[in-house]
């Protein structure tokens, strides 16, 4: 196998902030909820507790920070806060991070508000960064714990490369190809891109008028919901031993274990994660939006031209 070909993910956190607020206070729990700023002029007089107008609210606990709930607004001067996180609940019904809070809860009533924390006069977003870090650091023992080393890159507070090019390659020496290829298809449910299921997959968050916009591509349109893996991806993992090129055994060994990865973020913070996972950085970016929540995609080294025009069609320029 030549030293040259490699296998990097994109592990993309499904709509963090909510997780968070959401492992903060579990009541949260499959509800339509939705993140918003906070309101800068809330505390105009700068009274006791405010700086430059905000007041300070700590993470804990969230339910002091909750703007509305169950059809009562509960802290009016966040109620018309931008939003920056909308919870997937939240998108089947028509919410967008393009709305204001009260725009979102006369779309979805049964919309649960949370205003981000707030210290010093702006907001503190540590709670944030501190469980970006958690899921950094599983991420980094799964992968690393595979052989080799594995190389991760921050991207922002939620998003994340891997290099699992060295563990693959050693998970590769210990097992068949078939074995793991089965394990990314049946354990973790790794789909495959190819030119139909890109445009198919960008075309589902079309705006009205049939334009794509460049969040069609990437994460957040509501058309995206948990798929099972369709035929073609099913028959390219089925595939015997003797049948797979060398940089395909080594992208499928690299989908097993960021599926392995995803999976122990799950169990240890209850948080989901989606995945891309190819030849590089930037074909992983590619790849990673097209199936979500919680699932992964793997691009074949056959697909990239296709995925590449499908990627230049939806965002031009």
């Amino acid at each position: 196998m030549a030293q040259r070909e490699r296998v990097v993910a994109l592990i993309d956190l499904d709509c963090f902030y909510c997780a968070c607020e959401r492992h903060l206070e579990p009541s949260l729990a499959g509800v339509p909820i939705a993140v918003v700023q906070y309101n800068p002029f809330e505390n105009s007089g700068g009274g006791a507790g405010g700086v430059g107008g905000v007041i300070s609210r700590p993470p804990q606990p969230a339910a002091a920070r909750v703007v509305a709930r169950d059809g009562r607004i509960l802290l009016p001067s966040g109620a018309n806060g931008s939003i920056i996180a909308v919870s997937y609940e939240a998108r089947a019904r028509g919410v967008t991070r393009f709305f204001r809070g009260r725009e979102a809860l006369a779309a979805c009533p049964e919309l649960v508000l949370v205003q981000v924390p707030t210290a010093h006069g702006k907001s503190d977003m540590g709670i944030y960064r501190e469980y970006g870090a958690r899921v950094l650091k599983i991420v980094a023992s799964v992968c690393g714990g595979c052989g080799g080393r594995a190389v991760l890159e921050k991207a922002s507070v939620d998003e994340m490369y891997v290099d699992v090019t060295e563990p693959a390659r050693a998970v590769l020496a210990g097992a068949p190809v078939g074995l793991l290829a089965r394990e990314a298809a049946e354990e973790h449910g790794t789909h495959v891109a190819g030119a139909t299921e890109a445009a198919d997959e960008a075309g589902r968050g079309a705006q009205p008028g049939g334009v794509l916009a460049r969040s069609s591509f990437r994460a957040g349109h509501a058309g995206q919901r948990e798929r099972e893996i369709g035929a073609a991806s099913a028959a390219w993992w089925a595939r015997p031993d003797g049948a797979w090129a060398p940089e395909e055994g080594l992208l499928a060994a690299g989908a097993a274990i960021v599926g392995r990865a995803r999976a122990a973020v799950t169990a240890e913070l209850g948080f989901t994660c989606s995945a891309g996972v190819a030849a590089n950085k930037l074909l992983a970016k590619l790849c990673g939006g097209l199936h979500k929540p919680d699932q992964q995609t793997l691009l074949a080294p056959r697909a990239v031209q296709a995925l590449q025009l499908v990627a230049s069609a939806v965002c031009p320029g």
